[in-house]
């Protein structure tokens, strides 16, 4: 087999993007009807809070200029954009694809070169996947805000989901300016910690990686991805019992789904506390917003929410829950800039264990 035939992607021979963007596009609902002057408006103002909310999220983390200034070269690379949840759906298709082209491509690949005599698979399979993939983001797209998505792109992208957060804001009864600007001081603090750790987005992109091509294992890819997908849109149902642990088999899966919990657990807790730092100095109606917010956050969303469904991340909700707490104890012994060193090295970051007993990882890095 040649280098190109052997190097080319086939992602698109177990999930079709196009059966996942047509079935989003069917399914996802519009979301509140505005006057295109005050939806000109909202987006301008996304953009605000959006470029606002980096020097509060820089001035909160205390990095120092040496490497402040590193970050914000970074920063300027990537994206910002404003989209409806049509645009959300396509980009996180994107990214799926990204994630999963590897594992697959190399399973397709080593099971031409060993003869394995097992079917290729079907175009009606990858349609399937496609089917299960833009149901389950169809759902999602009335719950997403805002998400950093680092996977589709080298540089990643900040993406505010304009219907969804004014809809959110005027359910919960937030002031819509405070609320546009607490959504945008989150995700942008995802931005910063992967501009912050350059190193990061490989790094999990490589957990990712290695164990979806353990979960596609012997079977087929598409009939596996199909049938986890499947079970994403059950979880999510109103009967679902949050339940995927069934998909990990084995202790190499279960160790890398508590390495993938422990960073996700740091990047959501990180966030959480930024954002709550930059106070009501800054957003007066901060303390009520996170009350109404907590009360809403039942369910993970974003790309964290798709990966967690997807990966049975889910049966790790109270670890995933820690983060804040280790940040937070973090802080009340190193500081900020003690905190920083977790984006230093990939060495340095938290594992579970430490994510629950913070003052362990205050040992292990600090001395």
């Amino acid at each position: 087999m040649d280098q190109d035939a052997s190097s080319r992607s086939r992602i698109g021979e177990v999930l079709s993007a196009s059966a996942a963007e047509a079935t989003a596009r069917s399914l996802i609902p519009p979301g509140p009807a505005l006057p295109a002057a005050e939806m000109t408006a909202v987006v301008a103002e996304l953009r605000e809070s959006a470029a606002t909310a980096t020097d509060l999220v820089l001035d909160v983390m205390r990095l120092p200029t040496s490497q402040a200034d590193p970050v914000r070269r970074r920063l300027a690379a990537g994206e910002i954009l404003v989209v409806d949840r049509l645009s959300w759906a396509r980009a996180n298709i994107g990214a799926m694809s990204a994630m999963l082209d590897g594992p697959v491509t190399a399973v397709l690949d080593r099971r031409a070169s060993e003869s394995f005599g097992k079917k290729a698979p079907s175009r009606a399979a990858a349609r399937a996947s496609g089917v299960e993939l833009g149901g389950l983001l169809s759902y999602l797209s009335t719950r997403v805000l805002g998400q950093y998505e680092p996977f589709g792109t080298d540089a990643g992208r900040l993406l505010l989901v304009a219907p969804s957060i004014t809809a959110t804001a005027a359910k919960i009864g937030a002031d819509q300016r405070d609320f546009r600007l607490w959504v945008a001081l989150h995700e942008e603090t995802h931005r910063v910690q992967f501009a912050a750790a350059p190193w990061l987005r490989e790094h999990l992109l490589g957990l990712l990686e290695e164990l979806v091509a353990s979960m596609l294992g012997e079977e087929s890819p598409a009939e596996r991805l199909t049938g986890g997908l499947s079970g994403m849109r059950e979880v999510f149902g109103p009967q679902g019992s949050g339940r995927l642990v069934d998909l990990i088999q084995n202790e190499v899966e279960k160790d890398l789904i508590d390495r993938i919990t422990a960073v996700m657990s740091l990047l959501e807790g990180h966030a959480d506390v930024v954002m709550d730092q930059v106070g009501p100095g800054v957003i007066p109606s901060v303390r009520q917003i996170r009350r109404s917010f907590d009360r809403r956050r039942a369910e993970s969303t974003g790309l964290h929410g798709v990966l967690t469904k997807f990966l049975g991340l889910d049966a790790k909700l109270e670890q995933y829950r820690h983060g804040a707490a280790f940040v937070r104890g973090v802080l009340r012994q190193k500081g900020h800039e003690g905190l920083n060193r977790v984006w230093d090295d990939p060495a340095l970051l938290p594992d579970l264990d430490e994510i629950a007993r913070p003052r362990d990882w205050v040992r292990r890095v600090h001395g």
